[in-house]
């Protein structure tokens, strides 16, 4: 069963079956009651066949040195960052989306590349798993005000 992050259900699961009889069977119970439960059923995708773009306001907008990191797992750590990308180049900054009240880590971060170069072979990282989550990535854009 899926959970929040503050551990209640969210009244979703998924389920593994050993063969497709046993899967076929289950979807029979499709738009059923189950208990006092009324449930929907639906065949996965496959997460290999499943890959996002990069989003944003300006997706693969104009190239900089700084990536935005969406849909990062809430356990990662810098290590983690710089490992999943060490083909692409020097990392030499890593920031966190943090709460400004709680400082709590919000899922998103920034990682600040020595080049461009590293950045822009960064991106084509796209949609890969880290830490058991599809990495969404864009151009970071400069936000300061002249």
């Amino acid at each position: 069963m899926h959970t929040s992050r503050d551990g209640r259900p969210r009244g979703t699961c998924t389920a593994f079956f050993s063969s497709q009889e046993d899967s076929d069977k289950a979807l029979t119970l499709d738009r059923e009651y189950i208990g006092n439960r009324f449930v929907e059923l639906r065949v996965a995708t496959d997460r290999q066949d499943y890959k996002r773009t990069p989003t944003g306001a300006t997706p693969r907008g104009e190239p900089s040195n700084t990536l935005f990191m969406g849909n990062l797992s809430f356990t990662i750590d810098e290590d983690a960052v710089r490992e999943f990308f060490k083909e692409c180049g020097e990392i030499s900054q890593i920031r966190w989306g943090t709460d400004k009240f709680t400082e709590e880590f919000k899922g998103f971060g920034h990682a600040v590349f020595e080049s461009v170069e590293g950045a822009e072979k960064a991106i084509e990282m796209a949609g890969q798993e880290l830490m058991g989550r599809d990495i969404r990535l864009d151009f970071a854009q400069d936000r300061r005000r002249d």
